[in-house]
């Protein structure tokens, strides 16, 4: 994101659509596929359709397909919800220290934000392991690479009688 324009579209792209319709389109569809169907769709990956250029993209794709054939830790159930707006909610207090949206109005998107996801969530953990699933749906790659962080990260969050989550 180079400016306020950009800045702009991928924030109402977060909290409008994100990637929550996709993933789970992406989950309708691949879960209906009889097996010649999911043949041909992993030979398409494998052939670098789909803009799946690189060795890591076709990678992630094909993990995405297994997750949802397997619905791998429930990800058919999984709202996405929280990887958007978490994202999103980064994505501003970055906006704002690049001096693209005003602290003002990055607050009150900020909590805007904040109430869709309690609405949707019933605790901190919850939100978290939604966030996590659906990181590793979006990538494998960047999973296997850092999960380990964010899993412990997660864990001392829930775990410390000092965490603000307690």
């Amino acid at each position: 994101i180079r400016d306020e324009t950009q800045f702009g579209e991928e924030v109402e792209w977060l909290f409008e659509e994100g990637h929550r319709q996709e993933f789970q389109e992406m989950i309708r569809r691949v879960e209906q596929f009889q097996e010649e169907e999911l043949t041909h769709y992993l030979g398409e990956i494998e052939e670098g359709k789909y803009g799946l250029n690189s060795d890591s993209a076709k990678s992630d794709e094909r993990h995405r397909v297994e997750m949802a054939r397997q619905n791998q830790n429930g990800i058919k159930y999984v709202s996405f919800m929280a990887w958007d707006y978490l994202r999103c909610i980064h994505l501003i207090r970055e906006g704002f220290l690049a001096g693209f949206i005003e602290e003002e109005e990055a607050w009150n998107r900020i909590f805007s934000a904040a109430q869709v996801l309690q609405s949707r969530y019933d605790s901190w953990e919850e939100m978290s392991r939604s966030f996590l699933m659906a990181r590793e749906f979006w990538s494998k790659t960047e999973t296997d690479r850092d999960g380990n962080v964010y899993r412990r990260a997660l864990a001392q969050l829930l775990d410390d009688e000092k965490s603000p989550w307690q």
